[in-house]
């Protein structure tokens, strides 16, 4: 019933945005697992791979907030369009890493990559509500981009695992390059100009003094609305307690279950699955506006999930426990991507996703460093129950924090022209 009554299905101009975003996404996800495999072929260490993992993780907390802040001053969708193509001809850097001693234009070709990438979330995130309004398809649109990243992470991976294994890593890298273009040719295709933002001048370009000030005006609207600072706040404890437990299922898996590989594969199939059944749990938690309730129970629900998976020690108790673990995770962060595009002014929207992102993935760098160097002390159960506190905590603080239900407020035009959401099928009016 959820797929059947799908927004994609209704509403054809996000029809092909999510489409872009999950031809995007699978771009990345196609070589989660070719790259460091081709990295460790190349170097035969893990050091390679840990650089590798480093390449893709510096932008998201350098870049991620002057990103935000051109999806607030530029066309959204040529942000989206430019990203893609520019993350094509990245990836195509990758094909010149042929032996050990040319592995640093691998590097590169990530970091550049991953850069450019940054610019695709916010203006996404913030060309939603141009599209649905702010009522109860931005809900339904949330929930369907929820579904798209749920199949990537459980096809990406090991579809571009078999098409390594199957054509070689060159053919591999053209086929990622293709996705990114496929996606910019689909967001080029939207009709008229929907999220485009109010116009500036050419002085407002060229002012460092500008730009700092805007960047400021995000971070202050974030502090200022309470629902939101605390829900970033507990996203950032979630992320970071989920780091450290992510960080620890393989050698949990390899020294406490005693299995191997295929194994490891089975559980994030698991837990690809988990995410997919949280999107709809997500969407009707969305809608009921008990944000209090809702928030604080998907965060109960994860704990007593990675309790029961770490302190197993049976291989279907654990695949049934990661599952567990994997819906109100997603259910809880599509919970603060709906918040944050209904209480935002549209000329906000990308500095203020923007900085939640950076700030996530600051927490979820901290969390995994946190997780490598304590589970090497105490031992992996040991670290796994103490990874649980964080997770608790978020669950504490929203249960105080937040109110009981957050009613929508008025709808608002993301910029001029726009006062109204887009039919299905109409053309953008900007």
């Amino acid at each position: 019933m959820f797929l059947a009554r799908g927004i994609v299905l209704r509403n054809r101009v996000f029809g092909r945005l999510w489409l872009s975003q999950l031809q995007s996404n699978l771009g990345t996800w196609l070589m989660i697992v070719a790259v460091p495999v081709y990295v460790f072929r190349l170097t035969g260490s893990a050091t390679g791979i840990g650089l590798a993992l480093l390449a893709e993780t510096v932008p998201a907390l350098f870049v991620a907030p002057f990103a935000g802040l051109l999806a607030d001053r530029w066309n959204r969708r040529l942000i989206m369009v430019w990203s893609d193509v520019l993350r094509a001809a990245s990836a195509a850097g990758l094909l010149l890493a042929t032996s050990q001693s040319r592995v640093w234009l691998l590097y590169l070709a990530i970091l550049a990559e991953n850069t450019f990438a940054q610019f695709f979330d916010p203006a996404y995130g913030a060309i939603i509500p141009a599209i649905t309004g702010r009522g109860d398809e931005l809900d339904a649109a949330n929930a369907w981009s929820a579904v798209s990243g749920g199949v990537i992470r459980l096809a990406g991976g090991p579809l571009g695992g078999l098409l390594y294994a199957g054509l070689g890593f060159r053919p591999l890298v053209l086929i990622d390059c293709a996705t990114y273009l496929l996606s910019s040719a689909l967001v080029l295709s939207l009709p008229g100009r929907p999220g485009q933002p109010v116009q500036v001048t050419d002085g407002e370009r060229a002012s460092w003094a500008t730009v700092r000030a805007e960047l400021v005006a995000g971070v202050r609207f974030l502090r200022r609305d309470t629902v939101q600072a605390v829900l970033l706040a507990t996203s950032a404890l979630f992320l970071f307690g989920n780091a450290a437990l992510t960080v620890v299922v393989v050698p949990f898996v390899v020294r406490v279950l005693h299995r191997g590989p295929a194994e490891v594969g089975l559980l994030m199939a698991a837990l690809g699955i988990g995410y997919l059944a949280g999107a709809p749990i997500g969407r009707r938690l969305s809608a009921s506006g008990r944000l209090r309730l809702g928030a604080a129970g998907c965060m109960v629900w994860v704990s007593g999930a990675f309790a029961g998976l770490f302190n197993c020690h049976d291989l279907p108790v654990a695949v049934v426990f990661i599952a567990l673990a994997g819906a109100p995770g997603c259910a809880f962060l599509l919970l603060v991507r709906v918040q944050r595009q209904r209480r935002t002014p549209g000329s906000l929207l990308g500095r203020v996703g923007s900085a939640s992102a950076a700030v996530q993935m600051a927490a979820t760098v901290a969390g995994a460093v946190a997780g490598a160097v304590l589970a090497a002390r105490l031992g992996i159960e040991l670290l796994a129950d103490l990874a649980l506190g964080p997770i608790l905590a978020a669950a504490v603080l929203v249960a105080t924090s937040l109110p009981s239900r957050v009613t929508r407020p008025p709808e608002q035009p993301l910029s001029p022209g726009s006062a109204q959401p887009l039919a299905p099928g109409a053309r953008a009016r900007q």
